[in-house]
């Protein structure tokens, strides 16, 4: 799995490559096509996390496992709790509270996401 890739085994690219596959079985749309949409999905999903997402996130859980591979770290947490703060345009901040059983998060060094410019 390439770095650009990472996304499509998330929840909405497992669900988009499970609708692009039921439309490419049932000819609805070519395979070629269906390919081009997920490199589309790659990009987009990347162009917007990296400009359109503010909110910052803090966690605390017990850490089950981690490994570190690739430059990629993964690590399985129970019992974890996020607070995602939102910065609001006077300064303020806005905070949600969420709590997980189980959680499995992968993390990428930002550097390896920049490709060299043409």
């Amino acid at each position: 799995m390439t770095l650009l890739t990472l996304y499509r085994t998330s929840k909405i690219g497992d669900c988009l490559a499970e609708a692009l596959d039921e439309m490419i079985t049932q000819e609805k749309i070519p395979g070629d096509l269906g390919m081009k949409v997920m490199a589309e999905f790659d990009a987009a999903i990347y162009k917007a996390l990296e400009k359109d997402v503010t909110t910052k996130t803090f966690f605390k859980g017990h850490l089950d496992s981690y490994r570190y591979c690739d430059q990629v770290w993964t690590m399985v947490m129970s019992d974890t709790t996020f607070r995602m703060e939102t910065a609001s345009p006077g300064g303020s901040t806005k905070g949600t509270e969420v709590k997980a059983d189980k959680i499995k998060l992968v993390c990428v060094d930002e550097r390896l996401w920049q490709q060299p410019q043409k």
